[in-house]
Protein backbone atom coordinates (compact mmCIF):
# COMPACT_ATOMS: atom_id res chain seq x y z
CA UNK A 1 0.00 0.00 0.00
CA UNK A 2 0.97 3.60 -0.01
CA UNK A 3 3.61 5.37 1.99
CA UNK A 4 1.09 7.28 4.10
CA UNK A 5 -0.40 4.08 5.40
CA UNK A 6 2.84 2.51 6.49
CA UNK A 7 2.66 1.49 10.16
CA UNK A 8 3.15 4.50 12.42
CA UNK A 9 6.20 2.82 13.87
CA UNK A 10 7.92 3.37 10.53
CA UNK A 11 7.39 7.11 10.29
CA UNK A 12 10.19 9.67 10.49
CA UNK A 13 11.04 11.21 13.85
CA UNK A 14 13.88 13.28 15.30
CA UNK A 15 17.40 13.23 13.85
CA UNK A 16 19.43 10.12 14.61
CA UNK A 17 19.36 6.34 14.30
CA UNK A 18 16.10 4.42 14.03
CA UNK A 19 15.20 0.79 14.65
CA UNK A 20 11.86 -0.73 13.71
CA UNK A 21 10.39 -4.20 13.86
CA UNK A 22 7.17 -5.57 12.41
CA UNK A 23 5.31 -8.81 11.95
CA UNK A 24 2.58 -9.07 9.33
CA UNK A 25 0.77 -11.56 7.20
CA UNK A 26 -1.95 -12.25 4.66
CA UNK A 27 -4.37 -15.15 4.34
CA UNK A 28 -6.45 -16.25 1.35
CA UNK A 29 -7.52 -19.41 -0.47
CA UNK A 30 -3.92 -19.97 -1.60
CA UNK A 31 -2.45 -20.02 1.89
CA UNK A 32 -0.95 -17.88 4.64
CA UNK A 33 2.03 -15.63 3.93
CA UNK A 34 3.80 -14.11 6.95
CA UNK A 35 6.81 -11.82 7.30
CA UNK A 36 9.07 -10.75 10.14
CA UNK A 37 11.12 -7.67 9.27
CA UNK A 38 13.67 -5.58 11.15
CA UNK A 39 14.80 -2.23 9.74
CA UNK A 40 17.60 0.06 10.91
CA UNK A 41 17.96 3.57 9.57
CA UNK A 42 19.13 7.12 10.08
CA UNK A 43 17.19 10.38 9.91
CA UNK A 44 19.51 13.17 8.78
CA UNK A 45 16.75 15.74 9.31
CA UNK A 46 13.01 16.01 8.70
CA UNK A 47 13.61 15.93 4.94
CA UNK A 48 16.00 13.00 4.39
CA UNK A 49 16.13 9.48 5.83
CA UNK A 50 17.76 6.19 4.87
CA UNK A 51 17.02 2.66 6.03
CA UNK A 52 17.93 -0.98 5.42
CA UNK A 53 16.47 -4.27 6.53
CA UNK A 54 16.14 -8.01 6.00
CA UNK A 55 12.78 -9.84 6.01
CA UNK A 56 12.14 -13.45 6.97
CA UNK A 57 9.17 -15.22 5.35
CA UNK A 58 6.94 -18.06 6.53
CA UNK A 59 4.62 -19.45 3.84
CA UNK A 60 1.95 -22.06 4.59
CA UNK A 61 0.12 -23.22 1.41
CA UNK A 62 -3.59 -23.99 1.73
CA UNK A 63 -5.11 -27.45 1.41
CA UNK A 64 -5.92 -26.66 -2.24
CA UNK A 65 -2.30 -25.84 -3.00
CA UNK A 66 -1.11 -28.88 -1.07
CA UNK A 67 -3.02 -31.06 -3.55
CA UNK A 68 0.05 -30.73 -5.78
CA UNK A 69 2.54 -33.57 -5.29
CA UNK A 70 5.63 -32.19 -3.60
CA UNK A 71 4.14 -28.90 -2.38
CA UNK A 72 5.40 -27.92 1.06
CA UNK A 73 5.73 -24.96 3.40
CA UNK A 74 8.41 -22.36 2.73
CA UNK A 75 10.62 -20.60 5.28
CA UNK A 76 13.60 -18.37 4.62
CA UNK A 77 15.11 -14.94 4.35
CA UNK A 78 13.98 -12.57 1.61
CA UNK A 79 15.86 -9.86 -0.20
CA UNK A 80 17.93 -7.32 1.70
CA UNK A 81 16.28 -3.95 1.13
CA UNK A 82 17.56 -0.40 1.43
CA UNK A 83 15.73 2.86 0.81
CA UNK A 84 16.23 6.60 0.62
CA UNK A 85 13.18 8.62 1.65
CA UNK A 86 12.57 12.33 1.18
CA UNK A 87 9.75 14.43 2.62
CA UNK A 88 8.55 17.88 1.56
CA UNK A 89 5.53 19.44 3.25
CA UNK A 90 3.65 22.58 2.28
CA UNK A 91 0.15 24.05 2.50
CA UNK A 92 -0.89 22.80 -0.95
CA UNK A 93 0.23 19.17 -0.96
CA UNK A 94 2.77 17.01 0.85
CA UNK A 95 5.25 15.19 -1.38
CA UNK A 96 7.38 12.22 -0.32
CA UNK A 97 9.47 10.49 -3.02
CA UNK A 98 11.42 7.33 -2.21
CA UNK A 99 13.77 4.89 -3.92
CA UNK A 100 13.92 1.30 -2.66
CA UNK A 101 16.54 -1.19 -3.88
CA UNK A 102 16.81 -4.88 -3.01
CA UNK A 103 19.62 -7.41 -3.42
CA UNK A 104 18.80 -11.03 -4.41
CA UNK A 105 19.61 -12.65 -1.06
CA UNK A 106 16.41 -14.74 -0.99
CA UNK A 107 16.14 -18.27 -2.34
CA UNK A 108 14.67 -18.18 -5.86
CA UNK A 109 13.67 -21.84 -5.70
CA UNK A 110 11.39 -20.96 -2.76
CA UNK A 111 9.92 -17.90 -4.47
CA UNK A 112 11.66 -15.53 -2.06
CA UNK A 113 13.61 -13.78 -4.84
CA UNK A 114 13.76 -13.53 -8.63
CA UNK A 115 17.56 -13.61 -8.59
CA UNK A 116 17.79 -9.97 -9.72
CA UNK A 117 18.52 -6.63 -8.11
CA UNK A 118 15.24 -4.69 -7.99
CA UNK A 119 14.29 -1.05 -7.66
CA UNK A 120 11.08 0.85 -6.94
CA UNK A 121 10.84 4.61 -7.39
CA UNK A 122 7.63 5.83 -5.74
CA UNK A 123 6.10 9.30 -5.51
CA UNK A 124 3.64 9.88 -2.69
CA UNK A 125 1.24 12.83 -2.41
CA UNK A 126 -1.23 13.62 0.37
CA UNK A 127 -3.21 16.50 1.87
CA UNK A 128 -5.07 16.66 5.19
CA UNK A 129 -8.62 18.06 5.24
CA UNK A 130 -9.83 17.92 8.83
CA UNK A 131 -10.17 14.22 9.65
CA UNK A 132 -9.68 13.04 6.06
CA UNK A 133 -6.37 12.58 4.24
CA UNK A 134 -6.64 11.74 0.52
CA UNK A 135 -3.45 10.37 -1.01
CA UNK A 136 -1.98 9.06 -4.24
CA UNK A 137 1.10 7.03 -5.09
CA UNK A 138 2.59 6.66 -8.54
CA UNK A 139 5.84 4.98 -9.48
CA UNK A 140 7.90 2.72 -11.68
CA UNK A 141 9.76 -0.45 -10.70
CA UNK A 142 11.32 -3.56 -12.18
CA UNK A 143 9.36 -5.86 -9.87
CA UNK A 144 5.92 -6.17 -8.28
CA UNK A 145 6.89 -6.16 -4.63
CA UNK A 146 5.22 -6.69 -1.29
CA UNK A 147 3.73 -3.68 0.45
CA UNK A 148 3.78 -2.67 4.12
CA UNK A 149 0.42 -4.48 4.38
CA UNK A 150 0.10 -7.07 1.63
CA UNK A 151 2.31 -10.14 1.13
CA UNK A 152 1.90 -11.38 -2.43
CA UNK A 153 1.81 -15.08 -3.40
CA UNK A 154 4.51 -14.37 -6.00
CA UNK A 155 7.49 -12.18 -6.87
CA UNK A 156 8.20 -10.79 -10.32
CA UNK A 157 10.89 -9.24 -12.49
CA UNK A 158 10.14 -6.81 -15.31
CA UNK A 159 9.21 -3.17 -15.81
CA UNK A 160 5.95 -2.21 -14.11
CA UNK A 161 4.10 1.05 -13.52
CA UNK A 162 2.04 1.23 -10.35
CA UNK A 163 -0.67 3.59 -9.15
CA UNK A 164 -2.70 3.71 -5.96
CA UNK A 165 -5.25 6.23 -4.72
CA UNK A 166 -7.20 6.32 -1.49
CA UNK A 167 -7.88 8.11 1.77
CA UNK A 168 -7.51 7.81 5.54
CA UNK A 169 -10.28 8.82 7.94
CA UNK A 170 -9.52 9.46 11.61
CA UNK A 171 -12.42 7.97 13.57
CA UNK A 172 -10.85 8.16 17.01
CA UNK A 173 -7.73 9.51 18.65
CA UNK A 174 -6.05 6.13 18.25
CA UNK A 175 -7.79 4.71 15.19
CA UNK A 176 -7.97 5.35 11.43
CA UNK A 177 -9.99 3.80 8.64
CA UNK A 178 -8.40 3.50 5.22
CA UNK A 179 -9.46 2.51 1.71
CA UNK A 180 -7.69 2.50 -1.65
CA UNK A 181 -7.72 1.17 -5.19
CA UNK A 182 -4.57 0.04 -6.99
CA UNK A 183 -3.28 -1.05 -10.37
CA UNK A 184 -0.03 -2.63 -11.56
CA UNK A 185 0.57 -2.21 -15.29
CA UNK A 186 3.58 -4.24 -16.50
CA UNK A 187 5.44 -3.52 -19.72
CA UNK A 188 7.48 -5.96 -21.79
CA UNK A 189 8.61 -9.44 -20.83
CA UNK A 190 7.87 -10.51 -17.25
CA UNK A 191 9.18 -13.28 -14.99
CA UNK A 192 6.81 -14.46 -12.25
CA UNK A 193 8.13 -16.68 -9.42
CA UNK A 194 5.57 -18.46 -7.24
CA UNK A 195 5.77 -18.51 -3.43
CA UNK A 196 3.41 -21.48 -3.13
CA UNK A 197 6.19 -24.05 -2.92
CA UNK A 198 5.19 -25.61 -6.24
CA UNK A 199 7.45 -28.34 -7.60
CA UNK A 200 9.26 -27.47 -10.87
CA UNK A 201 7.18 -30.02 -12.80
CA UNK A 202 3.79 -28.51 -11.88
CA UNK A 203 1.61 -27.86 -14.94
CA UNK A 204 -1.47 -25.73 -15.59
CA UNK A 205 -3.76 -28.72 -16.07
CA UNK A 206 -3.26 -29.75 -12.44
CA UNK A 207 -4.88 -26.63 -11.05
CA UNK A 208 -8.57 -26.41 -10.20
CA UNK A 209 -9.61 -22.76 -10.35
CA UNK A 210 -13.36 -23.17 -9.77
CA UNK A 211 -14.30 -20.71 -12.50
CA UNK A 212 -12.00 -17.77 -11.66
CA UNK A 213 -8.94 -16.58 -13.52
CA UNK A 214 -5.87 -18.53 -12.45
CA UNK A 215 -2.56 -16.74 -12.03
CA UNK A 216 0.55 -18.31 -13.49
CA UNK A 217 2.00 -18.33 -9.95
CA UNK A 218 -0.65 -20.92 -9.04
CA UNK A 219 0.42 -23.44 -11.67
CA UNK A 220 4.17 -23.06 -12.24
CA UNK A 221 7.14 -22.24 -10.05
CA UNK A 222 8.70 -19.90 -12.65
CA UNK A 223 6.91 -18.41 -15.66
CA UNK A 224 8.38 -16.11 -18.33
CA UNK A 225 5.86 -14.41 -20.58
CA UNK A 226 4.18 -11.21 -21.80
CA UNK A 227 3.09 -8.28 -19.64
CA UNK A 228 -0.37 -9.63 -18.81
CA UNK A 229 0.96 -12.49 -16.65
CA UNK A 230 1.95 -9.93 -13.97
CA UNK A 231 -0.92 -7.42 -14.30
CA UNK A 232 -3.06 -6.91 -11.20
CA UNK A 233 -5.84 -4.51 -10.15
CA UNK A 234 -7.90 -4.33 -7.01
CA UNK A 235 -8.96 -2.48 -3.87
CA UNK A 236 -8.30 -2.61 -0.13
CA UNK A 237 -9.84 -1.42 3.15
CA UNK A 238 -8.38 -1.51 6.66
CA UNK A 239 -8.49 -0.20 10.19
CA UNK A 240 -5.31 0.85 12.01
CA UNK A 241 -4.83 1.35 15.76
CA UNK A 242 -1.97 3.42 17.19
CA UNK A 243 -2.32 3.24 20.99
CA UNK A 244 1.10 4.89 21.43
CA UNK A 245 3.95 6.43 19.44
CA UNK A 246 5.80 3.12 19.64
CA UNK A 247 3.18 0.58 18.52
CA UNK A 248 0.77 0.09 15.62
CA UNK A 249 -1.76 -2.67 14.95
CA UNK A 250 -3.88 -3.14 11.84
CA UNK A 251 -6.22 -5.53 10.06
CA UNK A 252 -7.87 -5.26 6.66
CA UNK A 253 -9.26 -6.80 3.51
CA UNK A 254 -8.00 -6.69 -0.08
CA UNK A 255 -9.56 -8.00 -3.27
CA UNK A 256 -7.74 -8.60 -6.51
CA UNK A 257 -10.35 -8.04 -9.21
CA UNK A 258 -7.93 -9.51 -11.74
CA UNK A 259 -7.80 -12.90 -10.01
CA UNK A 260 -11.05 -12.70 -7.99
CA UNK A 261 -8.85 -13.33 -4.96
CA UNK A 262 -10.02 -12.22 -1.50
CA UNK A 263 -7.32 -11.64 1.11
CA UNK A 264 -7.32 -10.73 4.80
CA UNK A 265 -4.19 -8.97 6.05
CA UNK A 266 -3.01 -8.20 9.57
CA UNK A 267 0.08 -6.99 11.38
CA UNK A 268 1.83 -5.03 14.06
CA UNK A 269 4.77 -2.62 14.05
CA UNK A 270 7.02 -1.40 16.86
CA UNK A 271 9.39 1.55 17.10
CA UNK A 272 12.15 -0.34 18.89
CA UNK A 273 14.54 2.60 18.80
CA UNK A 274 12.07 4.81 20.64
CA UNK A 275 11.41 2.05 23.19
CA UNK A 276 15.14 1.72 23.89
CA UNK A 277 15.58 5.47 24.32
CA UNK A 278 12.66 5.63 26.72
Amino acid sequence: MAGCVRPAAAQSEERGFTLYGRFDGTANTLGTFMRLDATVGYNFNRFVAVEAGLPVYFVRPSETALAYPGVSSVNGIGNVHTAVRLSFSNSVVNYAPSLTVTAPTGDESKGLSTGHVTYDWNNHFDRLFGRVMPYADIGIANAITDTPFFQRPFTSHGTVFHLEGGALLRIWQYANLGASAYTFEPSGEQTVVSRLGLPPQAQAGQNRGRGRRIGVFEVRQVTVGPAEIARDRGASAWIMFTPSQTATFYVGYSRSTTYALNTVFFGMGFNLGSMIRR
